[in-house]
């Protein structure tokens, strides 16, 4: 319903910060719960912590399809500016 008055071409892009930082509340089945209330084709998820802590296994909705993602690495924490990573992986 939400999306009723969108452009029915627009995509919703969604940060996925709280499924990794409230993760007592954002179980697998919460989250599976969540995204199949989605427009499949219209939504697209940024994993924004992925190349420390991925969340992307968890983008199935109950149906078992997967919801499109972008694996990102966000390397400014508000003020880290330094270009960095592990480059030990």
């Amino acid at each position: 319903e939400l999306a009723a008055p969108l452009p029915a071409n627009a995509t919703w892009l969604m940060q996925t910060w709280a499924f990794h930082f409230n993760a007592d509340f954002w179980s697998p089945k919460a989250i599976r719960a969540f995204l199949s209330g989605m427009p499949r084709t219209r939504t697209l998820l940024l994993d924004l912590y992925a190349d420390e802590f991925p969340v992307h296994h968890a983008f199935v909705a109950d149906d078992g399809r997967r919801v499109p993602y972008v694996w990102c690495v966000l390397h400014n924490f508000g003020g880290t500016t330094a270009l960095r990573g592990n480059l030990t992986r």
